[in-house]
């Protein structure tokens, strides 16, 4: 009996959750569970925190929660490489986010990489509905170059979390209509 009970203090001590630092809790990236298998009763959805999946069974690694500064986030944008010349650090970013009650944020450009992206996941790629193409056993690549830049967020109370995706405007500096012109028809005609 007293092993029992010594067992069960155990098992209750590693359910306690202590986070390495200090910080605002931030909740998980959403998960989808597709089940293609109709005898197996459905998982949770959404995220561990949500009021429908109070009780359910996490099984070991599932990430509950994140530990965080929510005046600290930060964006990754995936710029085509004809844009890239006309990013700079520095420059202001509206972005719309496509998930939840959140619309628009706004941020700074914080860095532009300087090599291309080269292994850009699937699963992102699809999300972002980039054009891509078969690269033999390889699988699939992008069909074109892409770069990244950092955006730092502006402190916001909207709802934000880890791996939302959505569109980005950057406010780039001004152009001759000349010039514009001109990009348009090397873009179109691939001068």
């Amino acid at each position: 009996a007293e092993d029992r009970s010594r067992q069960a203090r155990e098992d209750l001590e590693r359910l306690v959750l202590k986070s390495p630092r200090a910080g605002s809790v931030l909740p998980p990236p959403v998960m989808v569970h597709n089940s293609n298998d109709s005898r197996r009763l459905g998982t949770w959805r959404g995220t561990p925190l949500d009021e429908t999946n109070r009780g359910c069974f996490l099984e070991t690694g599932t990430a509950l929660c994140q530990i965080g500064d929510p005046d600290l986030l930060e964006a990754m944008l995936v710029i085509e490489q004809s844009a890239v010349p006309f990013v700079r650090v520095g420059q202001s970013v509206r972005l719309r986010i496509d998930q939840g009650p959140v619309r628009m944020v706004t941020g700074t450009v914080s860095e532009v990489a300087k090599t291309d992206a080269r292994d850009i996941p699937d699963s992102l790629a699809r999300a972002l509905d980039l054009p891509l193409r078969r690269e033999g056993k390889m699988g699939q690549q992008t069909a074109a170059t892409y770069y990244q830049a950092r955006v730092k967020l502006e402190p916001s109370k909207l709802p934000l979390a880890v791996g939302m995706h959505g569109q980005a405007k950057i406010l780039a500096n001004w152009q001759p209509l000349g010039n514009r012109l001109l990009r348009w028809l090397q873009l179109t005609f691939r001068v």
